[in-house]
């Protein structure tokens, strides 16, 4: 949610009230005409323009934002309005993609918080240099067991984890298992590769960037 600790309420729905509300010295009046699901997209596009960034924050989180509103908004230098946008479901793919190769892991953040966010997106960001990333991508209900193998393990949840260790042979489990508690450095990909090697009596690869070595 926006910054918005003064909000009236209970507050109208009647597209013709938003209007007017809208032109509101408040700022927090405006900023949760903004929010309002039944904010006119006339309303909405002045809104965009406001010259308090916590308003057009708020029009960037609307899920009802128009499309075209939402890919201007994106271009804010305001990191928070950028942000917003990403993490709205209603935003577009193109533009999700877009996002996700931000420059600032705030934005990437907020795409990985999309609940719409692709799976293809989220294989992407799972393996994000920033350590918050992948966090938010385990997170993400659309986080499958694919994404989780590209995870570091101290970003990966016990209960996604848990199945898939419990998928290998049983020798190959208490080795990944110790390795999983002893502090993985990997992925978890690495991790279960490494337990199924070691369960066979081979030297297991190296976790992180050197287990190609």
């Amino acid at each position: 949610m926006s910054p918005l600790t003064e909000r009236p309420g209970p507050f109208p729905t009647d597209p013709d009230e938003l209007d007017r509300r809208a032109s509101s010295e408040n700022q927090y009046e405006r900023a949760a005409v903004a929010l309002s699901a039944t904010c006119p997209p006339d309303t909405l596009k002045r809104l965009a323009l406001d010259p308090e960034w916590d308003v057009r924050s708020a029009v960037a989180e609307n899920p009802a934002t128009p499309a075209d509103l939402l890919t201007f908004l994106a271009t804010e230098t305001v990191l928070d309005v950028a942000a917003q946008v990403a993490r709205n479901r209603g935003c577009p793919v193109d533009l999700l993609a877009r996002l996700a190769a931000h420059s600032d892991p705030v934005v990437r953040s907020g795409v990985a918080r999309n609940p719409a966010c692709p799976v293809e997106l989220l294989t992407l960001l799972a393996s994000d240099a920033d350590e918050l990333v992948p966090v938010y991508v385990a997170g993400n209900d659309g986080c499958t067991d694919d994404v989780v193998m590209l995870l570091p393990a101290d970003c990966a949840l016990p209960d996604q984890v848990g199945p898939l260790i419990g998928a290998l042979p049983a020798s190959a489990q208490r080795i990944a298992e110790q390795l999983y508690n002893d502090g993985w450095t990997g992925t978890i990909g690495e991790l279960l590769q490494a337990a199924r090697t070691l369960a066979e009596g081979e030297p297991a690869p190296r976790p992180g960037p050197d287990s190609s070595t």
